[in-house]
């Protein structure tokens, strides 16, 4: 056998390996919840992907106050669909006054515990009320004490919720929880409270006098929490009334789970550049945090944001520590984000939109945007229902040759893709449509990002998105 034949062999085989991510894990907690009341249909699942060996989890929950705990075996390469009791563990969001909202509610947190290292993935599905969506659950060990967590676009008064989920079962917490209104502070309020297993827990729901204001909030906590947000009334923009939602403000339920923020010494510039990229194919805005700095540092943070005519020099926005961040995306085609004051978390509002106007969506959802030091390797299992859907890949390269869906190279002519230019190198970005239902595998050379983003779910106004998974910055 010659060299040649030797080197691919060996490459097809190291595709074949799942690698190892940090979303990935074996302690997991998250939660579901609703704004509006679920009928007879609908469904909680959690999707749990080992990444190389079968798993034994242990799922516990709270159901009136007592403990539930089921059992599941999850078999690497099958799709493991664990339902769970969706009167039990959704937890109705009350928006009782204007303003932030503190509120205590039966311990809404679920935990996961694997003994082998597993993605795991939440569904909340409510066919007759036209709702649902589907979300990464990150390991916690990705959890973290601060978050800073701009509210997406919402035309409506009732801004969504932010559920804090301790990571630990014992002992005491302490959060506080700020609200700002553009940039203004209206509320700050801290709690100290009890995260054993069954004990009350604290969520956050947010009600504005006006729907065009933006707002943020920071979660403080003195040891490490995990937050999950969820709304029921994101739209393309914060107006109804201008044309900025198109023909109609069509409003869709999203939930996802943000990432923490990342410290950094004052006024120091980070030993590397935290780069991101995104098309306007599915997204209609970026949303950036800035990274947490000591409160006596008055270091002011920006961003370096690039286009397709512009790939090089780039326009300076600047990052507040207390107001909204946002990149419109719906009269651009791409962006590209550079940042040398550290890691800024972000993510996206993405929307299903309609041509010609290209503002009017038909569904919208909401996640992660990972860096590109944030991208993984090897191979990626994911679930897509079986009509509507596509992937959408980023991928280190122009070339799309090594890619393999399902174990099959990708036909030409059955995806669309086009190569982004930025920080000096070659992305290929494609969209691929998935037209079967159930778990399938995506690979390829190199490190990539990957979505899933379906459409007409639950109704012409109802869309499924979310991350596949993610490293953290070595």
């Amino acid at each position: 056998m010659n060299q040649l034949n030797i080197l691919t062999l060996l490459f097809v085989a190291l595709l074949g390996l799942v690698s190892a991510r940090d979303s990935a894990g074996k302690d997991f907690v998250f939660s579901f919840a609703i704004d509006n009341s679920l009928s007879y249909a609908a469904q909680t699942s959690v999707f749990i992907v080992p990444t190389s060996k079968d798993s034994n989890c242990t799922i516990k929950y709270t159901d009136e106050y007592s403990l539930i705990t089921k059992q599941a075996t999850a078999k690497y390469g099958q799709l493991n669909e664990v339902t769970l009791d969706e009167n039990s563990v959704s937890t109705p969001i009350d928006y009782i006054s204007y303003g932030f909202n503190d509120n205590a509610h039966t311990d809404f947190r679920i935990f996961v515990k694997c003994n082998q290292e597993v993605t795991l993935y939440g569904r909340l599905n409510e066919p007759l009320n036209n709702f649902g969506d589907m979300f990464l659950i990150p390991a916690s060990t990705n959890a973290g004490t601060k978050y800073v967590i701009p509210i997406p676009a919402q035309y409506s008064n009732k801004r969504g919720s932010l559920l804090v989920l301790p990571v630990a079962q014992t002992g005491l917490v302490t959060v506080s929880v700020e609200g700002y209104i553009n940039g203004v502070l209206k509320s700050n309020k801290t709690n100290t409270y009890d995260v054993t297993l069954v004990q009350s827990q604290h969520y956050t729901s947010i009600l504005i006098l006006h729907t065009t204001d933006n707002a943020t909030v920071i979660i403080t906590s003195s040891t490490p929490v995990m937050v999950s947000f969820t709304t029921s009334f994101a739209t393309t923009s914060n107006s109804g009334t201008d044309g900025s939602c198109g023909q109609s403000c069509n409003r869709d339920y999203i939930t996802f789970m943000p990432l923490p923020e990342h410290p950094k010494t004052c006024s120091n510039g980070a030993l590397f550049h935290d780069h991101r990229m995104i098309t306007s194919d599915l997204t209609t805005s970026l949303y950036i945090a800035p990274p947490t700095v000591p409160p006596t540092c008055d270091e002011v943070f920006s961003l370096s944001v690039f286009g397709i005519n512009d790939n090089s020099k780039g326009v300076s926005k600047i990052i507040p520590r207390t107001g909204t961040s946002s990149i419109t995306l719906t009269d651009k085609p791409e962006v590209a984000t550079n940042s040398k004051h550290g890691v800024m978390p972000m993510y996206r509002l993405g929307s299903i939109l309609t041509k010609p106007d290209s503002l009017t969506a038909f569904g919208h959802i909401a996640h992660i945007v990972p860096s590109t030091a944030e991208w993984v390797s090897g191979k990626t299992q994911f679930f897509a229902l079986g009509k509507d859907c596509v992937i959408e890949f980023y991928k280190v390269g122009f070339a799309t040759d090594s890619i393999r869906l399902d174990k099959a190279p990708l036909v030409k002519g059955s995806f669309t893709s086009n190569v982004l230019s930025y920080f000096g190198n070659k992305y290929a970005h494609g969209i691929v449509p998935i037209t079967s239902y159930g778990l399938h595998t995506f690979e390829t050379s190199g490190h990539y990002v990957l979505y899933v983003v379906c459409k007409n779910v639950n109704g012409p106004y109802n869309a499924l998105g979310y991350l596949t998974g993610f490293n953290k910055r070595s």
